[in-house]
Order: C-alpha cells, then structure tokens, then sequence
C-alpha cells in the first residue's frame, strides 16, 4: 500500500519508524502546506515523492491510504478531501473533534468503500482482550481508576513565552483531546460508556486545558480519569472488585499487568511485545484496507469516544 504522510512532528517518526517492518507498507509521498517543508520531510524519510497540494495528493491514483497527524483542528477537512477521492485513511487521535464529525467521515467512507480508523494505540494491543478477561477473577467491580499525567517537553518554551502548536487552543488541542483520550478509550473498552459524567480541569491563561478530572458513574461502580501536561504521574491503572484488584504495567500502553486477589498470592504477567508499539495499528489497518479485517468495531468504539468527548466539552 502506498502511503500518503501528513504532518511533520515526532509522532510521525516513530510511526514511520515502525510502518517499514509492516508487510505491505511503502512510504509514497509527504505533505506540507509547505512546499519547503514537505521536501525535507521526503528526504528525511526517503519517500518517492512530495507535495504542498493536497488536493493532487487526493487525485493521485499512485496513492492507495494516509496517515493524518496534522494539528487536530485539520483532520476533519483533510480526511474528508482523501476519503472522497477513495483513500483509505488512517487519523490519529482524537479522530474529530464532536461524534457529527466522525458520522459524516464514516458515511463517506462507507459510500466510497474505504477504511477509516482512529490511531488509538492501546486499543491495538493484541493482549488487551486478555486484560479485559481477568476482570471476572475481581468479582463485583467496584472502583477503577485511569491515571495519565505527561509533562509536556513544550511547557518548558511556553513558560518562555513561545506558544507552540500543542499550547493552542485554537488548533483543537488540549489535555483532554491530547491524552485523557487514552483513559477514556481504555476505561470504553472495558466497561463501555457510563451512565452519567462530572469533569473539572484547569486552563492555562489565553491557552488550552492542561489538567483534567473525569468522574464516570457505572450502574454499580465509579472510574476516575485523571490526566495532565504539565506535571507526571505514576499512578497508572488500577481496576478494584470485592475479590481483588488488577493492575495495569504501563499505561495508556500497558506492557503486563498483576494481579492481587484476596487470599492468594499475587500473580503478575508481562506481555511480549514489539519494540515500536505502533506497529500493531500499522499492520491491523493494512489488514483492513486489505479486506482481512474488520474496521467496524473500532470504529464503533471511536464513535463512543467522540460522544464522550461531546458530553465534556458541554459540561
């Protein structure tokens, strides 16, 4: 599949850095409102070729997907332009900024027989499902808690003054949008949406929220989401019931977890994993853009997300 890149950050290092061990990936063309721009990035990375027109990039039938990780204020409009010309696409998180958004993308994805999908790590780890079945050995649940706190490398130069992209609101961006998606997507997958939510965050002056606290209520228990970038954590993920409690090793990309039930000794497991995590969503997409896989349950589970989103942003 030839690949069209969008964006010119980190993230699309390390993606590329684990595409070229996936079957069936090539790196075709890079692209930047920047003509500048998108001529180093091509030679940075050793693609084909390079354009500050996306339109042509969208026409160009030398294209088969894309990789979006442009500011997330863009990826509505960019995805749109490439679904329509039938690129299957690739967005990293959040996909959208409201569930309208995410609808009208899949319509049109639908309609022109592509894929689209959301780069939500965690949930392409193939050991996921295996957490997930450990929560009957905890009996009834009764607390879970999803705890993600990162200092921005960023914060540093904003405290200077200089406003970069990830400090502009803007551009859609924020800690809630940036990374309290991963304990919203995880808390999702586990335990499916809650009943109702209360959230509380902190705002930087002329800027975006940098601190966030999400209270979900389930039917018989309540989670906690609790996120930040300006300061770290260690907490992780913890998952408490009447018979034990489960860790997760890592998080949002957990590596193993332990488990501690009442009366017996505690048990921990660690997953084998790739070096470059990415790679599971790299090669599950391919999987699909192929036909060998299924995109509608994680799209559905995006979906989910965005309407959780929505209902906070209200709040």
């Amino acid at each position: 599949m030839n690949f069209l890149i969008i964006g010119s950050n980190f993230i699309v290092d390390k993606f590329l850095e684990a595409a070229v061990q996936a079957q069936g990936f090539c790196l075709h063309t890079t692209y930047s409102r920047s003509r500048e721009q998108a001529l180093r990035n091509q030679q940075k990375w050793g693609a084909l070729s390079a354009t500050d027109e996306l339109l042509a990039a969208a026409k160009d039938p030398a294209i088969d997907c894309a990789y979006i990780a442009s500011p997330n204020l863009c990826h509505f409009s960019q995805a749109k332009l490439l679904l329509e010309h039938g690129k299957h696409v690739l967005c990293e998180k959040p996909i959208c900024l409201s569930a309208a958004e995410l609808s009208a993308l899949l319509a049109i994805a639908r309609a022109k027989g592509v894929v689209l999908l959301e780069a939500m790590r965690p949930l392409f780890l193939p050991h996921l499902p295996q957490i997930r079945a450990q929560l009957a050995a905890l009996g009834r649940i009764r607390y879970a808690e999803f705890c993600y706190c990162q200092y921005s490398s960023r914060y540093d130069r904003f405290q200077q003054g200089i406003v970069e992209n990830a400090f502009k609101r803007e551009l859609g961006n924020g800690a809630l949008r940036d990374i309290g998606v991963y304990c919203l997507s995880v808390m999702e997958y586990l335990f499916g949406s809650p009943l109702s939510m209360h959230y509380a965050q902190r705002e930087l002056p002329q800027s975006i929220d940098v601190t966030g606290l999400v209270t979900a209520r389930y039917a018989e228990f309540d989670a906690v989401c609790r996120f930040s970038k300006v300061h770290d954590s260690h907490r992780g993920a913890i998952i408490e019931g009447e018979q034990g409690t489960l860790e997760l090793l890592g998080f949002p990309i957990c590596k193993g977890f332990a488990l501690r039930l009442r009366h017996q000794q505690e048990w921990q497991h660690a997953f084998a994993m790739y070096d470059n995590d990415m790679r599971y969503e790299i090669e599950a997409f391919l999987q699909m853009c192929c036909g060998e896989a299924d995109a509608e349950s994680y799209q559905q589970h995006s979906l989910a997300c965005m309407g959780m989103l929505d209902t906070l942003k209200s709040l």
